[in-house]
């Protein structure tokens, strides 16, 4: 019999090693879905925000992305919000308009 061995069976030692291997795999499986989850690149989730190019109208951005979640009202022009609907949590879609009421800017706010 091996020594170490308990009623014939595998000895102490590797049970404790494959225990402390299981430990880590099914601490390592969560984290590193974390961090994919939480890298994976943003616009490519929101693809109605591609759409919009600078110096549309707010009709031509509603007829894209529809009516704003809510408006920023502003003497320089306003600001519009939209949530994207393919991520979660879903980030809001900012899109900026100038005095002549032209996109001036979209981006995704993180």
């Amino acid at each position: 019999m091996t020594e170490g061995a308990v009623g014939g069976g595998t000895p102490a030692g590797a049970r404790t090693n494959r225990l402390r291997a299981g430990c880590i795999v099914l601490a390592a499986v969560p984290f590193f879905t974390c961090c994919v989850w939480l890298g994976w690149p943003r616009p490519q989730s929101c693809p109605d925000r591609n759409l919009i190019r600078i110096g549309m109208t707010p009709d031509e951005v509603r007829a894209v992305l529809g009516e704003p979640k809510s408006v920023d009202a502003r003497p320089d022009g306003d600001s519009w919000f939209y949530d994207c609907p393919w991520w979660n949590p879903s980030p809001p879609i900012s899109v900026s308009f100038d005095k002549d009421r032209r996109v001036r800017y979209v981006y995704i706010l993180d």
